[in-house]
């Protein structure tokens, strides 16, 4: 038989456990709520941009950038990466200059003219571009993600 001061511990260590779970449940909550934590957008890194393709590239992007951009597009169409014209491509610049790296991922874009679910935009490859020296590396035919050496 359990002993009623053991039952009334137990109770309490219980009643504490439930009570730091929903104290915790209840901050996390308020924390999204008033913008806390990260929204989806914030989740990007402050450094990456997103371009769509277009014949006028009046994205406002650096002249930086568009060099990135423009070597990216390049590279696709040398080494034929994807079958995907450019004008279904998006671009995101995530760009490290301790590193001197800059990233660009390459995304199908979905829309009337490109076909496919305009709410997805699924990740087709990254381009790893050495801003010091303009080497070009690439995951788009590795499984694993690794990258080999284009350019």
């Amino acid at each position: 038989m359990i002993s009623s001061s053991y039952y009334i511990a137990v109770k309490s260590v219980c009643g504490i456990i439930t009570y730091a779970i929903v104290v915790i449940l209840l901050m996390s909550s308020n924390c999204s709520s008033q913008g806390v934590l990260p929204s989806n957008s914030e989740k990007l890194n402050q450094h990456q941009r997103i371009e769509k393709t277009s014949p006028t590239n009046s994205n406002g992007f650096n002249a930086a950038e568009d060099l990135l951009i423009s070597k990216a597009k390049a590279a696709i169409q040398k080494y034929k990466l994807t079958e995907l014209s450019l004008e279904c491509l998006l671009f995101e610049i995530s760009d490290f200059p301790r590193e001197r790296v800059s990233f660009v991922t390459v995304r199908e874009l979905h829309n009337v003219q490109c076909g496919g679910d305009p709410m997805t935009s699924p990740r087709l490859f990254t381009l790893r571009i050495k801003t010091n020296n303009g080497e070009v590396w690439t995951d788009a035919k590795s499984l694993a993600g690794e990258f080999e050496r284009l350019e």
